[in-house]
């Protein structure tokens, strides 16, 4: 009996001497360090983009770049919503008064260009297919075409934030370039190219924030802040992105449940 009790006060010796014990690693990438004051969480800036990583987005790049940008300029008429659109950029550069259903950031800046390149502000849009005078067009569409490229590389990044196996992501990322409507919207004075750019980075960076910071920290807040920086972007350019928004709070309420109940 004296030698059984002898040994059973070795092991609690042994188990409250434990300093730090790493138990397990949450769903959020970090170390979950249980010791004998409670537990804590690491930072894990683990998060890095590989050669591979990079050369497949050097590829997604220049297939972006073809696949948006090539034959930018055809057709040199009014398409679809180009001719709601391109009044719009008219009313802003001739100063008129008008009621739109949504903000004005992405006309406003589809104004700024069209302007810089000569646009004065009168040209008819009263039909589609209407002819362009001049080549102004092809600048303000290039505005959303190239918005979808890096939304293009984007997609990668956040699969990979996400910690998604290089394939994965491949495949995730090839989808969307391939995606016909995607490729089509970036093409036309459309206002959704630059919609989606500001979402996917308002999402990526409230992944980041819960992911590779530690809750309430200044990195976490910084991370945070840049994610409401970018959301309120794409709120002033479509009440749609409330939506997105909403996911972005439904995400950090989960990370925040989830850390309380990992600390109690």
């Amino acid at each position: 009996k004296k030698m059984s009790s002898a040994r059973e006060r070795k092991k609690k010796n042994q188990q409250e001497n434990t300093t730090t014990v790493v138990d397990n690693v949450n769903e959020e990438g970090s170390e979950v360090v249980v010791g004998g004051k409670g537990s804590v969480e690491r930072e894990d800036d683990s998060f890095r983009l590989t050669g591979e990583d990079l050369s497949l987005m050097l590829l997604f790049l220049v297939c972006g770049v073809w696949t948006r940008l090539k034959g930018l300029d055809f057709p040199n008429g009014v398409c679809f919503d180009e001719y709601h659109n391109g009044r719009f950029i008219s009313f802003y550069i001739r100063g008129i008064f008008f009621i739109d259903v949504h903000p004005p950031l992405v006309k406003l800046i589809f104004a700024y260009v069209a302007r810089t390149f000569g646009y004065t502000g009168h040209f008819s849009f009263d039909n589609i297919g209407h002819i362009y005078e001049s080549d102004w067009y092809y600048y303000v569409r290039l505005v959303p075409a190239i918005s979808n490229i890096i939304h293009l590389l984007l997609i990668y990044i956040t699969c990979r934030v996400l910690k998604l196996r290089t394939l994965a992501a491949f495949i995730v990322t090839t989808m969307f370039l391939l995606d016909n409507s995607q490729t089509v919207q970036s093409r036309f004075m459309l206002l959704d190219g630059v919609l989606l750019l500001f979402m996917q980075m308002g999402l990526l960076f409230s992944i980041i924030a819960s992911r590779y910071s530690r809750i309430f920290s200044a990195k976490y807040h910084f991370y945070l802040f840049i994610s409401g920086l970018f959301l309120a972007l794409a709120m002033s350019t479509k009440l749609t992105a409330l939506s997105y928004v909403g996911t972005v709070i439904l995400y950090q309420s989960f990370h925040f449940i989830r850390h309380l109940f990992t600390n109690s």
